[in-house]
């Protein structure tokens, strides 16, 4: 494909740069000639080609940013119409570009990235410039790589601004055109001069490992002319730009700058036509919609018949509904707005000609609901609560859709407040408000808001410790992860079957998916047949990094079938049919498993893998490790986001859940449902569990099912519609964007999917609605985006508002102290005390935080955290990043931890979620753990300060592993072993116990009962230990052992029986016998030195073995039967 796409821009440049000129035809990439109406918003404005959507004005402003009555002009430069101009209070304006694999910017996408991520490829980009008042304020437009348009600052270290850039853009007091890349200005040796138009060209060449940029600032040659010899700036930045988007800044005050004819294109003669350039116009997209406006559901007529093509070519027509529908085409088409979509919903119309330039354009249908109203889409914003004893709160209205709105403020009285300044409400008490707002368009929002005090500024009043709870997320299954959440470890092994073959020389040859393997996940044979081999191998990946399984630890692996493997990197001591007991050695790193042969029709499967003492655990009974559950113990509630794969989750259907037997839980499915409320219920904690972002109503009404019906009903459920749906590192953020409503921003669109979930559940708890919290995570410290998200849905609907109680480093220059190779884990702390609560006066990342506390307040609903600790990472490795490791260990983390959870207990907060449990320190990703290791034991304030925080601010007691009991009688190991004379010894190891056990051992021949030959009574272990005893002067017979336990309340449990024959017995057991041609061989001799041979009836030697293996494989051979000569006897082989 980038062999294809490199074939494809040399033709295009060839087509473009040479047949193109003799043709007297060009096409352009993207352009906009800003040609509408004087005084038109410039918001949702459309017109031109090569973009993906309309114009946005951040914040959704029609202020401002308008189209002017006379456009810009330079030279002989080709203009059309008018132009645009702005701005207004610090807004910025963006259109998304056109970066489909069937847009224009084809040649310039790689793997579905963003334009530059093909290299090898030049772009040309133009664009007229004014800067209208003679300010310091800024006139430039952005090419930037954020998802959101008008954000340039999202993409601040991936941008490239062309314009007037402040004091930056500057020298000796003269303003200068400048060109920035990222927040680095490079000022021109071209002065500004305001209030006259300015031509700015910028050739981008994209490279392996850089990006080469040369500006043009009114370049004399237009056309083919052109470009000049020598540009005003060049110079070659290391960083690999990206473009999505572009962005305009006009400045801060109306009228400030203009903006006109944006080009780009292929060459420098399309970005700078004079009239020597033919260029083929993209066509005009125009229509007519029937009706405007009406109530849901409403049907509608669009009619394109006014779009016209300049070139005379027939045209394409495309629909978007603006409400998350499939397109529609023709000329003409039909669409109904159902109940879901109330508002201003763009119709957006795409007509495309013979030539494949595109044009779009959307009109606004008004989809009202049954009182004839939509909704206004304001915003509440509480200023500061009122202070102690004080009538001296603030609350803004802020203004959406509305035109001419109107505001009503009435206090539980029912007076009327009037405003204090225009939309801001003063001098509020302690108490509840009712607000209406209309808009001449029809619009209607209320409210019913809270005025709180802050109880901070009462005087000797301070937050009880227990007012807020401490809980914790649980980290996510990986063999990577050292949480060791189960006893059985193997759901713990990495979840993806790497295939292998004899001869491949590789690790994977990536063909798991043609693998034929049963619902729980086991291949059902080994080999198989894929496109790499007909001999196709797997391997499991046990463990990596010390984590799933540890250094100088015994475990067992026990599992189901017939197979032949090998595990790998570990020291096996003994392995038998079903079984393997091995030691992890001193230096654990990557432990696999190689599996060469599973039989089919009874393959490999239901894998055990447990440390040596839980061998004969019961793990219906006993599913979670007694350490784990002790740590949790101090938590009143357990996040299971992770346990859940809720991040990027593919899964949409009730089918497509986790499964108790699931050969691994690290899969895209997560944990199952089943084994969080077992762990739930085990503990008495409560739960906050995350729905899936893409489940469909069945999927969530069956996981309301599920919990409503096995939870302990005296549990909390916090319930969450994904995870940070906001979060654009995560495929839920772009789900929500890309299936959206488009008269909703994405934070409104997520409130609206939580929405639905909250109801789903609702209705599913019918009569015990009180169990479930609804929750709406909001991004803490994006104020804007969280009042979004908080006002667009009814205050009934929702009862909890969740921001992060995270604090992090300021590693810029400004940070206090500034951080450098030489800082120690101390200044780190100090760093991130300083960046979170200020110092010097200066506002902290708190009190940003605090107005999205007061902003929950408002609408008189509670503070939850479902997320919080130290965020000392930046995917980077800075030169103090082993201070920053040091950092975790130190008792100034506590105090700092200490100090945050104090302070967002003392405004509000119920319930901080600590993010995680354990975890490595030591990683560019981030030292999330709040323990480094679950095996740790107490104290904990030097070993894992920040554990030990939470420990001292939850109100629970910590409780040990030993008072986590597996359930009595159990046993770790219990053998019997025969002398091959007339004794056998019998060895059973008892795990730790809080309590005092009996042991009875008992044994029994054919027709007899059970009888105690020996009993043991022992008081509370604190670790295993291990028993023995001879049964002697035995006579010959078959003879079965089993133990009795007992405890002190009168319960009793058997072991497994174990039956040994004691006199002759035969030198070797094989299995399966007859078999398809593989056998096991297990040998009663503890060393096997001699050679074994194998032949046919007629005596012809077949195999000769200096010494006899554990298994024989003579699938080669026909059917019948062989014999296999040992130590001078002979047994008798049958193949199928």
């Amino acid at each position: 494909m980038k062999f294809l796409k490199k074939i494809y821009w040399i033709i295009l440049c060839l087509l473009y740069c040479t047949v193109n000129q003799a043709l007297g035809q060009d096409f352009y990439l993207a352009y906009d000639a800003f040609d509408q109406d004087s005084g038109v918003p410039l918001h949702s404005a459309s017109g031109g080609s090569g973009w993906s959507g309309n114009w946005s004005v951040q914040n959704e402003s029609l202020q401002g940013y308008v189209f002017s009555s006379t456009g810009l002009t330079y030279q002989s430069l080709q203009t059309i119409g008018r132009g645009i101009s702005g701005g207004d209070v610090y807004l910025t304006a963006g259109r998304n570009l056109d970066i489909a694999e069937s847009g224009p910017f084809n040649a310039y996408v790689e793997n579905d990235d963003a334009i530059g991520s093909s290299v090898g490829t030049t772009l040309w980009v133009s664009g007229l410039l004014q800067k209208t008042q003679d300010n310091g304020q800024h006139v430039y437009f952005d090419l930037h790589n954020s998802n959101i348009n008008w954000c340039n600052n999202c993409s601040s270290d991936n941008r490239l601004g062309i314009g007037y850039f402040g004091e930056d853009s500057e020298i000796g007091g003269e303003k200068r055109w400048s060109i920035r890349v990222g927040n680095e200005v490079f000022p021109s040796s071209v002065a500004l001069i305001p209030g006259e138009a300015a031509f700015l060209v910028v050739k981008i060449d994209f490279r392996a490992n850089e990006t080469e940029f040369s500006l043009y600032v009114n370049p004399a040659e237009l056309g083919y002319s052109g470009p000049p010899s020598h540009p005003e700036l060049a110079f070659i930045s290391p960083s690999q730009l990206r473009i999505r988007a572009v962005a305009a800044y006009m400045g801060d005050v109306e009228q400030n700058g203009q903006m006109d004819e944006l080009r780009i294109g292929t060459s420098y003669p399309i970005v700078a036509p004079d009239e020597s350039v033919d260029i083929i116009l993209p066509p005009t997209a125009d229509f007519t919609i029937t009706p405007e406006s009406g109530i849901a559901p409403l049907p509608v007529q669009v009619d394109a018949g006014a779009s016209s093509d300049p070139n005379g070519s027939m045209l394409e027509y495309s629909w978007n509904w603006g409400d998350g529908s499939p397109l529609s085409t023709g000329v003409t088409s039909n669409h109904t707005y159902g109940m879901d979509v109330i508002g201003l919903v763009n119709v957006t119309l795409s007509v495309t000609n013979s030539y494949g330039l595109k044009a779009i354009t959307s009109k606004v249908v008004k989809v009202l609901n049954a009182g004839n109203t939509f909704p206004c889409q304001t915003s509440v914003t509480m200023l500061n609560e009122a202070t102690c004893g004080q009538n001296d709160g603030r609350i803004r209205i802020n203004n959406g859709l509305a035109t001419d709105w109107d505001i009503s403020f009435r206090n539980n009285e029912g007076d009327e407040i009037a405003p204090t300044n225009g939309n801001e409400y003063h001098n509020l008490a302690k108490g509840n408000y009712f607000v209406t707002i209309t808009g001449s368009n029809g619009c209607l929002d209320t409210y019913q808001l809270s005025m709180t005090t802050d109880s901070t500024t009462c005087s000797g009043w301070n937050a009880a410790l227990c007012s807020m709870e401490m809980g914790v997320n649980v980290t996510g299954i990986a063999d990577w992860n050292n949480e060791n959440s189960f006893i059985n470890l193997a759901k713990q092994v990495r979840s993806g079957i790497v295939t292998f073959h004899a001869g491949c020389e590789c690790w994977d040859s990536n063909v798991e998916d043609q693998l034929a393997i049963d619902n729980d996940g086991y291949p059902l044979s080994i080999p198989q047949a894929t496109s790499a081999s007909s001999s196709t191998m797997v391997r499991y990946v046990l463990s990596s990094g010390n984590a799933n399984l540890r250094a100088n630890n015994y475990y067992v692996f026990l599992y189901d079938g017939v197979a032949e493997f090998t595990i790998n990197s570990v020291e096996t001591i003994e392995k038998t049919p079903g079984r393997v007991y091995f030691k992890v050695p001193a230096e654990s790193g990557n432990i696999w498993l190689d599996v060469t042969y599973s039989q089919a029709g009874d393959y490999m499967r239901n894998f055990r893998l447990l440390r040596a003492e839980h061998e004969f655990s019961n793990l219906d009974e006993n599913i979670f490790n007694p350490v784990f559950l002790s740590r949790l113990s101090p938590f009143s509630t357990i996040r299971f986001m992770d346990w859940g794969a809720i991040n990027n989750s593919p899964v949409v259907s009730w089918s497509e859940r986790a499964h108790i037997n699931d050969r691994s839980y690290g899969s895209s499915k997560g944990v199952p449902f089943e084994s969080m409320i077992s762990l739930a219920n085990k503990l008495n904690k409560n739960v906050w569990v995350c729905v899936p972002h893409q489940a469909d109503d069945d999927f969530v009404m069956q996981m309301a099912t599920m919990f409503r019906d096995n939870l302990q009903s005296g549990l909390t459920i916090y319930l969450e519609y994904s995870n940070e749906v906001w979060n654009w590192i995560f495929g839920q953020a772009h789900y929500n964007n890309e299936n959206k409503p488009e008269n909703l921003n994405y934070g409104r669109a997520y409130a609206e999917k939580a929405k639905r979930i909250f109801a789903i559940w609702h209705s599913v708890f019918a009569g015990q609605t009180g169990r479930v919290k609804r929750v709406l995570g909001i991004q803490g410290g994006f104020n804007y985006l969280n009042e979004q998200i908080l006002s667009q849905i009814p205050s009934d609907q929702w009862d909890l508002a969740s921001p992060t109680y995270y604090f992090g480093l300021d590693h810029s220059s400004s940070g206090n102290p500034v951080l450098h190779g030489g800082s120690t884990g101390e200044d780190v702390n100090m760093n991130a005390r300083n960046a979170y609560f200020g110092a010097n006066g200066a506002t902290g990342f708190r009190d940003i935080v605090q107005q999205d506390y007061r902003n929950i307040k408002v609408f008189g609903k509670g503070i939850v955290s479902y997320e919080g600790g130290q965020h000392y990472t930046d995917f980077n490795v800075p030169p103090y990043i082993q201070a920053m490791y040091d950092a975790q260990y130190l008792n100034s983390m506590y105090t700092l931890y200490d100090d945050v959870l104090n302070d967002i207990r003392s405004h509000g907060n119920r319930l901080a979620m600590a993010f995680v449990l354990s975890g490595t320190q030591e990683s560019i990703y981030g030292s999330w753990g709040h323990l480094s290791d679950i095996y740790m034991q107490p104290p904990y304030l030097n070993a894992a300060p920040k554990y030990q925080a939470c420990l001292d601010n939850s109100c629970l007691d910590f409780i040990p592993e030993s008072e986590f009991p597996l359930a009595v009688g159990e046993l770790s190991h219990f053998s019997a072993i025969y002398d091959g004379k007339e004794s056998v010894q019998l060895v059973w190891i008892a795990d730790a116990i809080n309590e005092n056990q009996t042991y009875q051992l008992q044994r029994k021949q054919e027709g007899t009962d059970f009888k105690t030959i020996y009993t043991k009574s022992i008081n509370p272990l604190t670790k295993p230990m291990v028993f023995r005893y001879w049964d002697e002067q035995l006579s010959e017979g078959l003879y079965y052992y089993r133990l009795m336990i007992s405890d002190d309340q009168g319960r009793i449990k058997y072991s497994d029986i174990l039956p040994i024959k004691v006199g002759r017995e035969e030198m070797l057991q094989i299995f399966p016998n007859p078999s398809s041609g593989r056998f096991f061989i297990h040998h009663n001799e503890s060393k096997v030195k001699d050679m074994a041979t194998i032949t046919d009836l007629s005596g012809k030697r077949l195999r000769t073995y200096i010494m006899l293996p554990q298994n024989i494989d003579i699938s080669d051979l026909p059917s019948g039967t062989y014999i296999l000569s040992y130590k001078g006897k002979t047994y008798r082989l049958g193949k199928n």
